[in-house]
């Protein structure tokens, strides 16, 4: 069985049934309703009229309760990577609280005194019937359920936590695809929601650190990478090692400025790590200037097969990058093949997200098992 197909399937029935229902079926109940109370008003005994049942039809309520659900499911499955759900969650938010705020102004009185009048006539209503008169219109019961759930959503999402899901396997050992990590939106500063505009500064990408930010080539595109070189860092690449000379900041009594240093890097085993595609690579474990973490080499793939792809404008020697000030060097741990700054430049301090500080949940759709919770844990 095709899930994708089911799954869209179910989002578009369910969703037809949910429109149908809040444009069709719901006014009909509604004016149903008060054409057989006005009929009860105007009666001689007030139990003289019954009125006819008028609560939701079964599918009508599975559909109401699944749709949004499922309509999460399908977004994320299809959009997740073109989608920018900052811009998404203030629409949502502000839809939401206007329709709230609209029906709390203009009408909410005024369905109020309808019931008021109800209640003076005396008039004996089942419990049914009493549901279906006092309940809000399904767009602002809707917009009333949605709009604090959605704000705090909103504000844990664009200052605090973020979700990510890893699409690509630039990072493995450390991420495979399918982990879904949580980003410290604060580690470098307080930014506002879709303009991005910084509002508190505090903190800095580290080297070392496993950073989220945006694509300098489309920022629209959210990568993850890790940290290698700082502003003002001279990078080196030679024989597949990397070296770093540390940038020479305000050097007091006359001490030198750091040399260039080659970053230590320790076979752990040769073809120590199976890839989903079948091909075997190397397995090391990488000193970044005091940060452990693990990295792949890929064997089959030389030097120079990776130099000729390199973005040459950003060099400043063979092989060679002096970071720029407010800019970063990021690079994948699986080497070779990790689309990152030696091939499209440096990372603007205005493109970062935050700092990837935990994997919370791993479920890959293309792995035979799926779900793997052995994998959650810190980011290292």
């Amino acid at each position: 069985m095709n899930i994708s197909l089911l799954l869209n399937g179910l989002t578009l029935i369910t969703g037809l049934v949910w429109i149908m229902d809040l444009l069709v079926l719901n006014p009909q109940r509604r004016k149903g309703m008060l054409v057989a109370i006005n009929q009860k008003k105007n009666s001689k005994t007030t139990n003289e009229i019954k009125i006819s049942n008028q609560s939701e039809p079964i599918y009508v309520e599975y559909s109401k309760a699944l749709f949004p659900l499922l309509l999460i499911i399908f977004l994320f499955r299809n959009f997740t990577d073109s989608v920018d759900y900052g811009l998404v969650l203030v629409i949502a938010t502000a839809v939401s609280g206007v329709i709230w705020l609209i029906d709390k102004i203009a009408f909410e009185s005024k369905r109020k005194q309808s019931i008021s009048q109800i209640q003076n006539k005396n008039l004996q209503l089942a419990e049914e019937e009493q549901a279906i008169l006092y309940q809000d219109p399904l767009l602002v019961e809707y917009a009333k359920s949605f709009f604090p759930v959605i704000l705090i959503i909103l504000i844990l999402r664009s200052f605090f936590f973020e979700p990510f899901k890893i699409p690509s396997g630039s990072m493995k050992p450390t991420l495979e695809i399918g982990d879904f990590v949580l980003v410290n939106k604060f580690s470098y500063g307080v930014k506002l929601p879709v303009n991005h505009q910084k509002i508190m500064s505090y903190g800095e990408p580290q080297r070392g650190d496993v950073f989220v930010f945006r694509y300098p080539g489309d920022p629209k595109i959210d990568y993850i990478k890790r940290v290698i070189g700082l502003p003002g860092d001279t990078i080196v690449y030679k024989d597949k090692d990397i070296y770093i000379k540390p940038a020479c900041l305000a050097i007091k009594n006359d001490q030198a400025c750091p040399a260039l240093e080659k970053i230590p890097a320790k076979l752990l085993e040769r073809d120590g790590y199976k890839d989903l595609n079948g091909s075997k690579l190397d397995l090391y474990e990488e000193d970044l200037l005091g940060v452990s973490h693990q990295i792949l080499h890929d064997p089959t793939i030389d030097e120079y097969t990776l130099v000729s792809n390199f973005k040459q404008k950003c060099m400043n020697g063979y092989n060679e990058w002096t970071i720029p000030q407010n800019h970063y060097f990021a690079m994948g741990d699986n080497r070779e093949h990790s689309a990152d700054s030696r091939f499209w430049c440096f990372v603007p301090e205005e493109n970062l997200v935050g700092r990837a500080v935990a994997i919370w949940m791993h479920f890959n759709w293309d792995e035979k098992y799926k779900l793997d919770f052995s994998r959650i844990g810190a980011i290292k």
